[in-house]
């Protein structure tokens, strides 16, 4: 696997052999994907990787073994978000057929291996604990009285202004203009990440350029178009792909951008197109759309590979790490957009659509 995030990283042997993804469509929502699936799934580096999914989307499609879980409608859980509630998920209906739980697959995986030991509770009994952890750090036993009355607790005070009280969480208590290091975590119960300045990080209040969308970019040349990865409101990520009432609405995946970049190029909206870049391609529709500036264009975030003519829209992306917020910025990429030669790029053929996928009936 590749060594330290960088702009010139070090090649490092792979240590794991095997994998287990769960809760996340890896393949399709993180960036570089041909890099995704020609390094990370090579098995030459990883030997066997196994997949808890419900559905076959472009992580199950590249496992070697993908186990059926349960929905949210079938498990009991807590959830909580961008939002000051904490809520009891309650179960709705049985396990449908063979599936179990990531709970159950987990529990029974690690009794084959030994470690039994970290799984003599049931989920409920984790929950109960987790509201009663949270409880006390926030010195508010309300929480847990509230969550075992109603199945949901606040945890802020409903007019809470974050920082009122002037206390920053800066060495100084206070706004500090010049800082030797960036908080990137709020509130106070999350820990306070502080990036210093012998790493590089400036710290007076400064601009800083894209890494890569960028018009005093030599690419920009080349690829003049920033490529924007919208979320739509038919999906959350990559979930709902695959519901047929809203493949009626949202049928297929397009690329979009204003009158002028579409009169520029000489296309028309349902022209046939391929978004591409020194990293990938995407190959799909094109449509007009006047909400996007000049120089820009988007594919709304989501599809899966097969749902593209060929390539897919996370091959455009880069994995380049942003230190202010800790996390790829998905929307930093330069594109070009032209008209598709299918003899130049050929349509997905069956078997890239099919994957490597084996399903396995009742879990571990």
């Amino acid at each position: 696997m590749a060594g330290p995030r960088s702009k010139e990283p070090e090649e490092v042997p792979y240590t794991i052999k095997a994998a287990i993804f769960s809760c996340a469509n890896f393949a399709s929502n993180f960036p570089n994907q041909n890099r995704i699936l020609n390094e990370i799934f090579d098995e030459k580096n990883l030997e066997f990787v196994v997949d808890l999914e419900m559905f076959m989307n472009d992580t199950a499609r590249m496992c070697d073994l993908v186990l059926p879980i349960t929905s949210w409608f079938e498990n009991d859980d807590i959830v909580g978000g961008m939002h000051p509630f904490m809520m009891r998920q309650e179960r709705a209906i049985d396990p449908i057929g063979e599936c179990k739980s990531d709970f159950e697959i987990y529990k029974g995986l690690s009794e084959k291996l030994g470690l039994s030991q970290y799984w003599v509770k049931t989920p409920q009994a984790f929950i109960d604990e987790i509201i009663h952890n949270i409880a006390q750090a926030l010195q508010n036993p309300q929480i847990e009285e509230d969550f075992k009355r109603d199945g949901v607790a606040r945890l802020m005070p409903p007019a809470l202004i974050p920082l009122q009280d002037g206390k920053y969480m800066t060495p100084s208590g206070r706004a500090e203009f010049y800082a030797e290091g960036v908080v990137v975590n709020w509130p106070a119960i999350q820990p306070s990440f502080r990036l210093p300045v012998d790493m590089g990080f400036a710290p007076l209040p400064h601009f800083e350029p894209p890494y890569e969308a960028w018009h005093e970019n030599p690419k920009f040349a080349q690829y003049p178009l920033v490529l924007n990865q919208r979320h739509s409101r038919f999906r959350v990520h990559t979930t709902y792909y695959n519901v047929p009432v809203l493949r009626e609405m949202d049928p297929e995946p397009l690329v979009e951008m204003n009158e002028h970049e579409m009169a520029r190029r000489g296309l028309r909206d349902g022209d046939i197109v391929r978004v591409y870049n020194d990293r990938g391609q995407a190959v799909l529709k094109v449509r007009t759309n006047n909400a996007y500036p000049d120089h820009t264009c988007n594919i709304n975030k989501g599809w899966q590979r097969h749902q593209f003519i060929a390539g897919g829209y996370q091959e455009l992306t880069t994995e380049h790490v942003n230190y202010r917020h800790y996390n790829c910025s998905f929307f930093d990429v330069l594109v070009e957009v032209e008209p598709w030669n299918p003899e130049k790029v050929p349509p997905r053929s069956i078997e890239e659509h099919d994957g490597k996928a084996h399903i396995v009936k009742g879990g571990v």
